[in-house]
C-alpha cells in the first residue's frame, strides 16, 4: 500500500470510528414515515444514516467519491438484501431514477467537493436530486443553518484542532487536524481554510498531508430559490431537532419538499 492509499485508509477507518451521532437519523425516520420506500442518500460516507434507514425497513442506495470510505459499509449490511452502495462522483454522473426520496443530510450541501463553482455545484445537487426522484418523490435536506457566517469563519483560527485521532486496524497512528489561518468572503460565501493529516507509519516515520478545505456557506433564501427552480414544493421545515421554526435563534435547517414535476418515465415504467 503507497502512502496515499495508507493515508485514505486510516481516514476512512478513523472517520468510521468517530462519527456515532444517531439524533439526526431519527429525526430524518420520523419525517419520512414507516410506509417502506425507495430511498437514495447522496454522498452516504460510511454509511451512517444509509444502514439506519435500511434496518427501518426501507429500500435504500447510496453513493460516496471516496472509494475507501464507502467500502466500510459492507461489514455493516451482511445479510441484507435491502441495501446497494458505488462509488460515484455527483457532480459528473446522473444519481439514478425513480427513488421515492432523495436524502441530503450531514451537511452535504457545505461540504462538496469541487475544483469549480461552488455556488452551480450546490445547485446541481438540487437538480440531480429532482432528476432522480420519481413523479411526486420528496427531498429530504439537513444543513447547519449559519446566519452570520463571517461571525464563524471570518476569523482565523489562532490554534490546530485536532478534529479526531487514533490507530486504524493496521496499526498506523494519526491525527486529522483543522490548520491555523483561514477567512471568509462574504461576497462569494465562501469559508477557505486548511485542513492536515499527520501519520505516524510502522517504520517510524512520520507523514504530513495538508490540503485546502473550502466550503461555501449556502443561505436559506437561495436554498429555497433552487428548490422552487426545480419545481419542489416545501411541506416541512424546521429549525431543530424539536420540530421549532426557522429562527435567528435556531442553527439548522430541515427541508422536505415534494416534487411536483410530471414525469413520463414514471408513466413509461407503469404501463410496459
Amino acid at each position: 500500500m503507497d502512502i496515499i492509499e495508507t493515508r485514505k485508509h486510516w481516514y476512512a477507518y478513523i472517520y468510521d470510528q468517530e462519527l456515532t451521532e444517531t439524533d439526526d437519523i431519527d429525526f430524518l425516520l420520523d419525517i419520512i414515515g414507516k410506509e417502506p420506500k425507495n430511498i437514495l442518500e447522496a454522498c452516504c460516507r460510511t454509511g451512517r444514516i444509509l444502514v439506519p434507514i435500511a434496518k427501518a425497513g426501507h429500500k435504500v442506495t447510496g453513493f460516496e467519491i471516496d472509494e475507501y470510505v464507502v467500502a466500510r459499509i459492507s461489514k455493516k449490511v451482511i445479510g441484507m438484501d435491502n441495501v446497494k452502495y458505488f462509488q460515484l462522483d455527483a457532480l459528473v454522473n446522473n444519481w439514478g431514477y425513480n427513488y421515492d426520496v432523495v436524502v441530503l443530510a450531514g451537511n452535504v450541501m457545505m461540504n462538496i467537493e469541487t475544483d469549480g463553482d461552488y455556488e452551480y455545484a450546490q445547485k446541481i445537487f438540487i437538480k440531480r436530486a429532482s432528476d432522480a426522484l420519481k413523479s411526486g418523490g420528496h427531498i429530504y435536506l439537513d444543513f447547519d443553518l449559519h446566519n452570520s457566517p463571517e461571525n464563524i469563519f471570518g476569523e482565523p483560527i489562532i490554534e490546530e484542532r485536532v478534529v479526531f485521532e487514533g490507530y486504524d486496524d493496521k496499526g498506523i497512528y494519526g491525527k486529522y487536524i483543522i490548520c491555523k489561518g483561514g477567512s471568509y468572503d462574504i461576497a462569494t460565501q465562501m469559508a477557505y481554510g486548511k485542513r492536515k493529516i499527520e501519520l505516524l507509519l510502522q517504520n517510524g516515520e512520520k507523514d504530513v498531508y495538508e490540503y485546502n478545505s473550502n466550503k461555501r456557506i449556502p443561505k436559506l433564501i437561495e436554498v429555497k430559490e433552487w428548490l422552487k427552480a426545480n419545481n419542489f414544493e416545501i411541506e416541512q421545515e424546521y429549525g431543530n431537532r424539536d420540530k421549532e421554526p426557522i429562527s435567528t435563534k435556531t442553527h439548522r435547517a430541515t427541508i422536505y419538499a415534494k416534487n411536483m414535476n410530471y414525469k413520463v418515465r414514471d408513466v413509461f415504467r407503469l404501463t410496459f
